[in-house]
């Protein structure tokens, strides 16, 4: 038969072939032809806060005519242009489909379905910091890790003053946790983790070997002698830096490194000293570190090379024989 498309005042012709018993027959009728119902099914997916506009054609189905899909935001942070649907928050958007229907089908029915989006993840992390014993606290800066371009999401760090007066490694963190700068106020789209920078807290600088020690370690000592080896270093402030009940030295290790030359493998043997000095100690009418050095098991004619490390991993320097120039050196004689 003929498949009619939906209309008023359509004809229909019936006819009947003549038979032994009948006479042929045509009968012709009008017919109305009403548009079918169409149904749709939506379901858009889940979406993160960040990602980039998508089609929402390929989530309707169930469609049957030719007519085109048209959607609409109900509620929530989206924008929609034709297909096109634009995140512009968290949350949920509520969003509307319909397919418009042709001759011979309806529109559908109209669905409404969510697109839920989920906080981007934000990591801010405060930077490290390298700052001088005794320094003054200090706001720092931050990295972000996740931020979605366009959005100028700022935040600050700081340490203290308190934080910087012993030597080490400490937390530079974010106090507030909340923005110093969000035009927009987009910080809601976000799920943010907060990350602790290093705050490394070192000596300014030191001396270098003092007298009677010569600074260019070219010193000469009479076996069996005590040598005093003096030194001080300094805090952020141009201080020197005494004992505290923190850190009571500021003397990490002290090892005879070599012999003769400064290639030579390295010794690590601890030091000979007379006593009472079994470390450095603290003259605090000089305001300088002190080590009474016994030459009394060393070997005439050599020359040694002594490396003081302090507790920032700093040496104390002279202008010593070979290269590196980070020893204390002498010849004893």
């Amino acid at each position: 038969g003929t498949l009619l498309d939906a209309g008023d005042g359509q004809t229909l012709s019936v006819s009947a072939a003549e038979t032994a018993d009948y006479l042929p027959a045509t009968k012709t009728v009008a017919i109305n032809v009403k548009k079918a119902d169409q149904t749709i099914t939506f379901t858009p997916p889940a979406k993160t806060y960040g990602d980039a506009p998508f089609d929402l054609t390929p989530f309707v189905s169930g469609g049957k005519s030719t007519g085109a899909l048209s959607f609409s935001v109900v509620s929530g942070p989206g924008t929609i242009s034709g297909s096109m649907l634009t995140i512009t928050g968290a949350g949920t958007i509520q969003v509307r489909a319909m397919q418009a229907g042709d001759k011979n089908y309806n529109d559908s029915n109209a669905v409404t379905a969510p697109v839920v989006v989920a906080k981007k993840a934000l990591t801010v992390t405060a930077d490290n910091r390298s700052v001088f014993l005794n320094s003054a606290g200090s706001a720092s800066t931050t990295t972000l890790t996740g931020l979605v371009p366009g959005d100028s999401i700022t935040f600050q760090a700081s340490y203290q003053t308190a934080d910087t007066a012993q030597v080490g490694t400490f937390k530079v963190i974010v106090p507030n946790q909340t923005p110093s700068s969000d035009p927009g106020n987009k910080i809601g789209n976000y799920a943010v983790t907060f990350v602790n920078g290093n705050l490394t807290v070192g000596y300014k600088n030191n001396t270098g070997i003092l007298a009677p020690l010569n600074a260019d370690g070219t010193s000469t000592a009479k076996q069996g002698s005590t040598i005093p080896l003096k030194f001080q270093v300094f805090d952020a402030n141009g201080k020197s830096v005494g004992p505290t009940t923190a850190q009571p030295n500021v003397v990490a290790s002290f090892l005879l490194v070599g012999v003769n030359t400064a290639d030579n493998t390295p010794v690590n043997e601890t030091p000979d000293s007379t006593t009472p000095d079994t470390m450095f100690r603290w003259d605090s009418t000089a305001q300088q570190w002190i080590f009474n050095l016994s030459t009394k098991n060393l070997k005439g004619g050599t020359r040694y090379f002594y490396q003081i490390k302090l507790l920032d991993g700093s040496l104390v320097t002279c202008t010593a024989y070979g290269s590196p120039a980070l020893y204390v050196t002498f010849q004893t004689k």
